[in-house]
């Protein structure tokens, strides 16, 4: 049933002898406040207390009408003052708008906030975004109006009969035409279903529905008065409808009228439900406002596991709790009783009993018709409906009684006390038994058809609840006083129940239908799990228990079944610390982990109850310890049959006599069935090897432990029991150690134990086999001699896989093998070590080099990597190198570097055709390429700074150095092909520039001339025109102190020869300092052919002659008393004036030696004899030797020794001495060839030489001390 329960209420006063009356009211949307249209006032109710908030004067005249925007800011007021007033929550107003009639009715758009207000002739819309109101005509008075939820349509109830549906904005859609005043409306809320339905309370005394597009669903529902408002209660389920009657009833969604709720004095013109709350406020004429509380009886039955229970008052639902299956049935009536047993349900209706056949499992639910199998025509008032097989029974007051399922009352029980709860305990079909507890506390129990009731036990209080255990030896029975008991049914007459337990509390109690001993109650929140003797577990949990099944309890929470999985491990484990196997493997049925069952069946097996640990193992699938179980099983068979054999023999032979031969068996059995040595197996078998090992030790079995142990190659452990035992069993202890750790793969194990046993070579290899780099190592560096050639070897092949190239080199080192240590620094690319070695080892060379190099080339070292072909003996790898060094330096326009890499490449090349030729070959076809590369080197580096002076905007060179270095190049060029790189154009230009400025105009206006010739840069173009006009207006003469004089035979010679950088008259090439290319004084000789080499350089390191002063020098000693451009070639006085003027000492043999000549185009030097050697000072004296000694030496002397020089030794460059020193200042090497040079190198002379060999000299000595 459904009852309401004031939660509070008011009435306002009576003015001046009226009542004011109740029009309208609305809860603000949280349910906090509620605002109520009485009067002229708008009261402000707290809608939880009651307390009147505040009474609002607003208005002038009757209030009609109130409404509460969605977002609860606001609620507006409106009347017979014809006017709507906005007032906000805080009960201030903020806005007041009219029309011209009173306003009937208001509501807020639930999405939008807009506000209709309704009159007899229009209706406004207003919202908080506009300030006008937007108003629209009708032509019959408004009585009601509400919105969907979404907020688009509008519907208008009015006094016509008519309902207008409307859009949002307020334009008409659609008209519903009724034959009288429509006094009342209201969309359902709920968002379940597939359209919102219209609720119509319509002045016909009907209440009728429409769907949104018009069509009435369903028909006229009669309701015997004049409805004056209907609302949508629990979210659209229910309805709630108050008018003439001056009653609030109850009715469905649908239209079936359910229930009375409420009455009043007077008409009830407002009924709203509270939102949030199972909570309705009423307001009716006779000025009184009230809240009421609805309780909803729960109505429902439950049988095993299908539980039925009553839905929306109309419908039941039938819910099986294991599949968790649903079915619905409409009844489409007030249910008023439910029953439930096995596949037959029982429904109490007010004037009806319906009989409905519940569908199998098997069956699908689609297949299954909803219709009764019977419905018999019955008013009756009980207090209990209970349903059997083909039965269903009635309790009224003190009185049971049977009615068959076609209607007819079989049989009747009568008691000393009102029933107050019945319960089904099953039975075969037509004779099924039930519990019966009284108010006075007895507990029946009867049968259906046996007409006498049984006394079961005689409670002192009275019966709320009962439920008996699976077994049926035991009753649950919770009393008026909210206490459970438990009883032990007597197994005789004879016999009264037992109390096992009693416990505070309860309001409802059910045994576990699996578990015999177990049982929940609930009460005050708490779910309650009794088992046995143990102590209760408790859990909160909202709801009453209805059913408990394995490990999942059934609580039903209002009408809301929830299922509740126990946690029942507590339960388990207390069985297994009593050793109850057989229980524990009860409850373990219900609900156990893994580790679980686990855990039950160790603690059995360890107490040797194989039943119950093979049970469990089965459970978990583990066949090893089921054959484990069977292993058990057979020894202590085996065991207890020779027990008794011999039992028997002894009995016949008379001993032991006086005892029953059962009684020996059985003893025997005892004492041989070695139950220690069983539980060191089972110990053994769960990984408890020391306990295992313990318990054989007392069995007197130390030789299982050792075995075991040795299995698991826990060899401490067994040797810690092998004391024990004899030496040989050690011994062998140890050999099967070596065995098993090989077997098993402990490979670090069994190394360690060949080691010990001597078997080094297999220790190595099992080292090797695992990557113990460390251990192979060590073995290497301690135990093994170099004598151990095989191990020795067997350690390096594992190092050198695992490139531990530290630990392979002190194994070859060790070993003494050098190729090996050499080829371990080529794979490890550890050069620096590799060609160290080499050194040492000179034949091995090759092995190291040629690598080395190739790895040079990959990293771009190319010309470390020449140089380490060369050392390999790779003689043509290293020339392809420098040939394409000096091919790509060419093309990137690295021209310095081009002539350095030709020079080596020159030298290499006659280096390598030489040992191809080999001692005494004509070297003549190799010197001429020799000097051709090294000419063309010559070129190179000459080219780069000319090429830098025009391509680059600013230089450090001076215009006498470019001057020189143009003229140096076309000299030998100009009438020959340029090497690939080289431009003549380029030449030409910047010797044209620079003569030009220099004063060379007949020079430049020749370059000019060249120029002409070639294709010039358009950029040079109008430079080249300017000079070549500037050049002809300037005399046709180039400047006297220009002119080159041969320091050979005094000859001047022209700026430019283009028969080469030779005299024109001698022939002698004129040696150039290779930085600024100013010519230097050197004159080439040669020694006397029957000198040899070391006969000369003796001569030269003696002390010289002293010197004859000399003269001041001129700056050009052919300068000429006519006039500085007037020049003469005097042969005879002339050379006198220049002996006078310090320039020449004729007195010098080899002077005299040197101006004897005749003139020709080919040089040819001067011949020096051992007299004038000696004459010679060795610091003028240089001596170059070529790369190759079959190309001889040549000798040069400075004939000013004023003028200092310097010759660099590695590439055969003569050099001034201050672009030499500035030279090794910036970069500490030779200019052309890049050759380091320190402070100590000296000018290259022979002084310098000797100068070296003193110092060496003077630090061996200072060592030697």
């Amino acid at each position: 049933m459904v009852r309401s329960v004031l939660s509070w209420s008011d009435r306002v006063p009576e003015k001046e002898g009226v009542r004011p009356q109740v029009h309208d009211m609305t809860f603000s949307p949280d349910g906090a406040q509620l605002i109520v249209a009485c009067g002229n006032r708008v009261l402000m109710y707290d809608a939880a207390t009651g307390e009147l908030q505040q009474s609002l004067k607003g208005h002038k005249d009757t209030l009609y009408c109130v409404a509460y925007s969605r977002d609860g800011k606001r609620f507006a007021s409106g009347g017979a003052d014809k006017t709507t007033i906005i007032w906000t929550a805080k009960a201030e107003g903020i806005l007041k708008y009219s029309h011209n009639e009173a306003i009937q009715c208001l509501a807020y758009n639930p999405v939008t906030a807009s506000l209709v207000s309704a009159t007899a002739t229009d209706f406004g819309l207003w919202s908080p975004e506009q300030k006008a109101v937007a108003k629209h005509k009708v032509t019959s008075r408004i009585t009601c109006l509400a919105w969907t939820n979404d907020g688009t349509c509008l519907a208008l109830g009015h006094f016509s009969g008519h309902i207008s549906l409307r859009d949002k904005d307020g334009g008409e859609h659609l008209v519903i035409e009724r034959d009288a005043p429509i006094w009342s409306i209201s969309w359902n809320p709920t968002r379940d279903e597939a359209y919102e339905l219209l609720a119509v309370a319509c002045w016909d005394q009907t209440l009728s529905f429409y769907d949104p597009s018009g069509v009435q669903v369903g028909r006229d529902r009669s309701l015997g008065f004049d409805p004056c408002c209907v609302r949508h209660f629990a979210n659209g389920e229910y309805l709630c409808v108050g008018g003439s009657d001056k009653q609030v009833s109850l009715w469905t969604k649908e239209g079936v009228h359910l229930t009375s709720l409420l009455s009043r004095e007077g008409w009830v013109w407002g009924c709203l439900p509270r939102p949030g709350h199972n909570q309705l406020a009423v307001g009716s004429s006779d000025g009184s406002i009230s809240v009421h509380q609805l309780m909803f009886a729960t109505v429902h039955g439950l049988y095993r596991e299908r539980y039925a229970y009553r839905d929306v008052m109309t419908d039941v639902v039938v819910y099986n709790m294991m599949s968790e299956q649903r079915l619905r049935i409409r009844c489409k009536d007030y249910v008023r009783k439910v029953a439930i047993y096995n596949d037959r349900l029982v429904v109490q209706l007010p004037r009806a009993i319906l009989i409905y056949d519940l569908p199998s499992e098997d069956t699908p639910v689609d297949a299954w018709s909803s219709r009764p199998r019977d419905k018999i025509s019955l008013a009756a008032d009980c207090t209990s409906l209970t349903a059997v097989a083909n039965h269903f029974l009635l309790a009224t007051g003190d009185r049971l009684l049977l009615h068959t399922l076609s209607g007819l009352r079989e049989r009747e029980w009568r008691f000393e006390s009102r029933i107050s709860v019945t319960r089904p305990v099953g039975g075969p079909a037509g004779g099924e038994g039930l519990l019966v507890g009284l108010e006075n506390g007895q507990v029946y129990k009867i049968f259906v058809n046996h007409p006498f009731p049984i006394l079961m036990v005689e409670h002192s209080m009275g019966v709320t609840g009962l439920d008996l255990s699976c077994k049926r030896d035991k009753l649950a029975v919770v009393d008026t006083s909210k206490t459970v008991t438990a009883y032990r049914l007597p197994t005789s007459r004879d016999d009264q129940p037992t109390v096992l337990f009693t416990e505070p509390h309860a309001t409802a109690v059910a045994w576990n239908t699996e578990v015999d001993d177990m049982l929940c109650f609930s009460g005050q929140g708490l779910l309650s799990i009794k088992t046995g003797d143990f102590p209760i577990h408790q859990q909160r949990m909202a709801g009453v228990v209805v059913g408990f099944k394995g490990s999942e309890i059934f609580a039903l929470n209002y009408t809301t079944m929830t299922k509740v999985d126990v946690p029942l491990a507590a339960t388990l484990y207390r069985y297994i610390e009593r050793r109850q196997f057989a229980a524990a493997y009860r409850i373990a049925n219900l609900s156990a982990t893994t580790a679980d069952w686990r855990q039950l069946a160790s603690e059995a097996l360890l107490a040797l109850d194989t039943d119950t640990a093979r049970k469990c193992y089965v459970r978990l699938r583990e066949p090893k310890h089921i054959d484990v179980c069977a292993l058990i099983d057979k020894e202590r068979r085996g065991k207890a049959a020779k027990a008794r054999l011999g039992a028997a023999a002894r009995q016949a032979a008379g001993i032991g006599r006086g005892n029953s031969l059962g009684d020996v068996a059985a003893q025997a059995s005892s004492l041989s069935s070695d139950d220690a040595a069983l539980v060191g197996v089972v110990l053994a078998f769960q990984g408890k090897y020391q306990e295992a090992a313990k318990a054989w030790a007392k069995a007197g079995k130390v030789d299982r432990a050792i075995e075991m142990f040795s299995d698991l190659r826990m060899w401490d452990a067994a040797k810690q029991y092998s004391h024990t035992a004899s030496a040989g069993t050690a011994q062998e202890l140890v050999k099967r150690q070596a065995q098993w750790a090989e077997e098993v793969n402990d490979l670090s194990v069994a190394a360690d134990t060949y080691l010990t046993a001597g078997e080094t070579l297999k220790a190595i290899h099992i080292f090797g086999g695992q990557g113990a780099s460390a251990k192979l190592h060590a073995l290497a560096k301690t135990s093994l001699s170099k004598t151990d050639t095989a191990e020795l070897r067997a350690v390096l092949g594992y190092l050198e896989k695992a490139g531990e190239y530290g630990m392979a080199k002190d194994v070859l080192i060790k070993l003494g093998d050098v190729p090996g240590l050499l080829k371990l620094h080529v794979e490890h690319k550890r050069w620096a070590d590799a060609t160290a070695l080499a050194e040492q080892h000179p034949e091995h060379a090759g092995a190291v080099y040629g690598p080395y190099a190739e790895w040079l080339v990959r990293q771009d070292e190319f010309d470390k990597a020449q140089t380490a072909y060369g050392r390999a003996g790779q003689h043509e790898a290293s020339i392809r190198v420098l040939q394409a060094l000096a091919h790509n330096a060419v093309l990137e326009r690295r021209y310095a570097d081009a002539g350095l890499q030709l020079w080596r490449l020159a030298s290499a090349t006659l280096l390598r055709q030489a040992s191809q030729l080999g001692d005494g070959a004509d070297l003549g076809p190799a010197r001429d390429a020799f000097d051709q590369a090294r000419r063309k080197a010559d070129f190179y580096f000459a080219y780069s700074s000319i090429y830098k002076y025009t391509d680059e905007p600013f230089t450090a060179l001076t215009p006498e150095a470019v001057f020189n270095i143009t003229r140096f190049l076309l000299s030998w060029l100009v009438k020959s092909e340029a090497p690939l790189g080289i431009s003549k154009t380029y030449c030409l230009f910047a010797l044209a520039k620079q003569a030009r400025s220099l004063g060379a105009d007949k020079l430049a206006r020749l370059a000019l001339e060249k120029l002409a010739s070639f294709r010039v840069p358009p950029a040079w173009q109008e430079q080249v025109d300017l000079f070549a006009l500037s050049v002809r207006a300037r005399p046709f003469a180039d400047a006297a102190e220009l002119m080159p004089t041969c320091f050979r035979c005094q000859t001047t010679n022209p700026l430019l020869n283009q028969a080469g950088d030779r005299c024109v008259a001698c022939g002698h090439v004129f040696v150039r300092s290779f930085v600024s290319f100013e010519i230097l004084p050197l004159v080439r000789f040669t020694p006397t052919y029957r000198s040899t080499p070391e006969e000369v350089l003796a001569l030269i390191r003696r002390e010289p002659p002293a010197r004859k002063p000399k003269a001041e020098a001129v700056a050009n000693p052919w300068a000429s008393d006519d006039g500085p451009d007037v020049q003469r070639l005097a042969l005879g006085g002339d050379v006198e004036k220049l002996e006078q003027d310090g320039m020449l000492d004729l007195d010098d043999p080899f002077t005299k030696a040197m101006l004897d000549f005749e003139p020709s185009a080919d040089f040819t030097p001067p011949v020096a004899t051992p007299e004038m050697l000696l004459g010679m000072d060795r610091s003028d004296v240089f001596i170059i030797q070529w790369p190759h000694p079959a190309l001889g030496r040549e000798y040069y002397r400075n004939m000013l020794p004023d003028v200092p020089v310097v010759l660099c030794t590695a590439c055969n460059h003569f050099f001034h001495e201050e672009d030499w020193e500035f030279a090794v200042m910036q970069k500490g090497a030779c200019p052309f060839c890049q050759a380091a040079v320190d402070a100590s190198y000296g000018n290259g002379s022979v002084a310098s030489m000797v100068s070296h060999e003193q110092a060496d000299k003077a630090a061996a000595a200072a060592a030697e001390q």
